[in-house]
């Protein structure tokens, strides 16, 4: 009966040293990849059809609600890439807040017809301004439904 313990225990200790021996040599033989180097991505520019097809509306602003530099860096701008409209101003700064966590510097525009406009660019000149509506459009696809608004 001892021999047999005594076999069985052997017999366990080879089974575990082997497996020790194959694990190392798996791990020995493992080549770690170094990693890709990212690659850059060039973005396409719109075609003409694309940009004409940006939806734009015409209304009046005001800067009420935009700080001091806001209203300087933007205020000689006429056409604003707005991507999100509320009635309440509270859910209009609550959108803004979750803009900046993404990296996008936002502003409220007040429209004449009571919405505050929620801004992330804008530009004196319309086809900069198609073209960065369409960048947001592509890019983020939370915000696909970006517009153009045009200061009158």
């Amino acid at each position: 009966m001892k021999k047999v313990k005594i076999l069985t225990l052997a017999a366990l200790a080879i089974a575990v040293f082997m497996t020790g021996c194959r694990a190392q040599k798996e791990m020995e033989v493992v080549d770690i990849p170094e990693p890709e180097k990212p690659v850059e991505v060039k973005e396409e520019e719109p075609t003409e059809a694309e940009i004409a097809r940006i939806p734009v509306r015409e209304e009046r602003v005001s800067f009420d609600l935009a700080e001091e530099k806001e209203r300087a860096a933007h205020e000689v701008n006429q056409f604003f890439v707005i991507v999100g409209s509320f009635r309440y101003e509270d859910n209009a700064q609550r959108f803004m807040r979750q803009l900046r966590d993404q990296g996008f510097d936002p502003f409220i525009l007040l429209s004449e017809f009571g919405f505050h406009r929620v801004c992330v660019d804008s530009h004196t000149d319309e086809t900069e301004a198609r073209v960065r509506v369409h960048q947001i459009r592509t890019r983020y696809s939370d915000y696909n439904d970006a517009w153009l608004l045009i200061k009158r």
